[in-house]
């Protein structure tokens, strides 16, 4: 099962259920679950490997192509293959945002070269639909773009185009990006767009018009964390003619601009959203769960993302009971959340609150029913289940950068006019810590093996850790290998975000001592803490004794999306642990859009053309 997963009866009315606490689903219950949601989605599926839709067959097959990788079912598993079939041909012609959206996330989950071009194609075709207000409609330019009104995922749109589109747009540009394709000024228009279009209250609506949604309150958060994404990767330019303390001062006041921790955008989005979960959420929008305004609805009764109009299958019921939840929600609670970072909203955890909503509502065919057709809202179930995070790229910009608003306090000063301070320390953490103070909101630098080490006078080579650090490491690492199940996520988040070089010799050590869940996410937490250092420090841990920490950074290395890593890479392809060596192959194929191999099964001589290829490949394009 995806590692992201780490970490039924009769409905009720939500505000009962969320009244009192309920025990959080266990790992083992979310696998289960995703695993007979998969199952359904496959029996889904038609002869010709579609997925019906009234209006949207083709999205519907893309988005259910998509969530069947994210469930990690093998690309070459007959449901996907035969989806493929179906797709790629559909794909030359199509014009419409959503379509186009899916079909760049799916092929970029694939990471088959010959898919270069198709992916140029549609993100070009996407680029050109964006409107004058920076969003998106139903559809965009197409030699053979197919006539009548759009309907089906979305509602009426203006001239400026829709929210909900728009939030699909946005996630395709970022993936599109991976691919070398020129997205930026469309990234930082959309990010203007939200910026002016965020409500009073913090939110987004389905329109500038519109009130405040669930939904696209989480694009519009999305919107603002590509910006940030971007900025990060433009220099600061300066006038040449400035003064150094002029032009220093410039550069500061911009970086400052660029930390999304202190940008009140995000920081009110945030807020917002935590309100709409448990709780409040219940109260305040049970009108969103029941259908928009009834002029609305009337002008387009399609079932849309953001626009909440029953499904046509369902018409003639009234307006929705409260029990009927908003998968599309979900899935766009989870990007944010994952996108961010952030374990929790205004101090909930979203994914337990979110998992327990989708768990108890799972029907005995093993899929999910509610404000949509059954193949859309199981798909929107799965990819919350599954921690989908398509821009893990984008959560390595963000991830430690942003705060939950509800663990910090505003003081006098800053930008802005406020600071953000954590109020929680980790215990681990005193005030009189040796490491050195880094800006509110940066990532923090950890001194870990390559680092320099007191009294050390090799800043660059790893040096064999201290006794008293070996022995904290192992306690930490005892710590967590003996902690009860409903512990264990508590305890390798906190080795993954607390400083320290204790805390990843306590990862790298309990690893091989995990199994299951506990086992894959101890993995990823390392991965995740290791893109923290500096290209230089993380280098060195390619050449770590330990081979968990050497297969960590080199996923480290792919998440940073550093080229320069290659030539190591390359070399990790014969290691002698073949944990390493998989993890090096996968990372070369994610900087790289190439694939020379080896295969897991192969064998030394293979293995040995494997790298003799990698390398001509690199020569050529270094």
């Amino acid at each position: 099962m995806p590692a992201r997963i780490l970490i039924s009866g009769a409905a009720v009315l939500i505000c009962a259920l969320l009244g009192h606490a309920s025990r959080a689903a266990t790992p083992e219950e979310i696998t289960k679950a995703i695993e007979s949601g998969r199952d359904c989605l496959k029996r889904l599926q038609q002869r010709d490997g579609s997925w019906l839709h009234q209006q949207h067959r083709t999205g519907m097959t893309a988005l259910a192509t998509l969530t069947l990788l994210e469930c990690e079912v093998d690309s070459k598993d007959p449901a996907i293959t035969s989806a493929l079939t179906y797709l790629r041909p559909q794909a030359s012609s199509e014009g419409r945002t959503y379509e186009i959206s899916i079909l760049i996330c799916v092929l970029d989950r694939l990471g088959d070269p010959q898919d270069e071009p198709l992916i140029a194609t549609l993100t070009d075709r996407l680029l050109r639909g964006q409107t004058a207000g920076y969003g998106w409609t139903y559809n965009c330019p197409t030699p053979q773009l197919q006539s009548g009104a759009p309907g089906g995922f979305g509602g009426p749109t203006g001239i400026d185009g829709d929210n909900s589109n728009t939030q699909f747009a946005t996630l395709a540009l970022w993936v599109a990006r991976r691919h070398k394709q020129p997205v930026d000024q469309a990234l930082l228009g959309l990010e203007r767009r939200f910026r002016g279009a965020q409500h009073a209250d913090g939110g987004w609506g389905y329109t500038t018009l519109l009130p405040t949604t669930p939904p696209m309150t989480c694009a519009g958060l999305l919107g603002l964390g590509v910006g940030h994404g971007v900025a990060d990767d433009r220099p600061l330019r300066t006038p040449g003619q400035r003064s150094r303390k002029q032009e220093g001062q410039k550069a500061k006041a911009k970086a400052a601009a660029r930390d999304p921790n202190h940008d009140p955008a995000v920081r009110a989005g945030l807020s917002t959203l935590g309100k709409m979960i448990t709780g409040p959420f219940a109260d305040a929008h049970r009108t969103w769960f029941r259908g928009p305004p009834a002029a609305f609805a009337a002008g387009n009764p399609q079932a849309v993302p953001g626009g909440a109009a029953p499904a046509p299958a369902q018409q003639g019921l009234g307006n929705r009971h409260v029990d009927q939840i908003d998968y599309y929600f979900l899935w766009s609670l989870e990007r944010v959340g994952m996108a961010y970072g952030l374990k929790t909203i205004d101090k909930k955890d979203w994914y337990e609150w979110g998992a327990d909503l989708i768990l108890k509502r799972q029907l005995p065919g093993g899929g999910w029913r509610g404000t949509y057709e059954e193949p859309v809202d199981t798909c929107f179930a799965l990819l919350f289940l599954t921690r989908s995070n398509l821009a893990s790229d984008l959560t390595t910009k963000l991830k430690g950068r942003v705060q939950d608003p509800g663990e910090v306090k505003l003081k006098a000063g800053g930008v802005s006019g406020e600071d953000l301070r954590q109020t929680d320390r980790p215990a681990s953490q005193s005030a009189e810590s040796s490491e050195p103070k880094e800006g509110t909101g940066s990532i923090p630098k950890l001194k870990i093996g390559g680092e320099k080490r007191p009294g050390s006078d090799q800043p660059g080579k790893p040096q064999r850790p201290p006794a008293a650090e070996n022995s904290e490491a192992d306690r930490l690492s005892a710590e967590l290998v003996r902690a009860p199940q409903e512990r264990k996520d508590a305890l390798i988040d906190r080795l993954r975000d607390n400083r320290g070089t204790v805390n990843t010799l306590a990862l790298a050590a309990a690893i091989p001592q995990l199994t299951g869940t506990a086992k894959t996410k101890a993995r990823t937490a390392l991965a995740e803490r290791l893109t923290r250092m500096t290209n230089h420090t993380l280098k060195d841990k390619l050449q770590d004794d330990d081979p968990e920490v050497r297969r960590a950074a080199a996923l480290a290395c792919a998440l940073k999306e550093e080229k320069s890593f290659v030539p190591d890479l390359i070399r990790l392809l014969d290691d002698q642990e073949s944990l390493v060596q998989r993890a090096a192959h996968a990372a070369l194929k994610r900087l790289t859009n190439q694939d020379y191999g080896p295969a897991a099964d192969a064998s030394q001589a293979a293995k040995a053309q494997a790298v003799t290829r990698w390398k001509d490949w690199w020569s050529r394009n270094k």
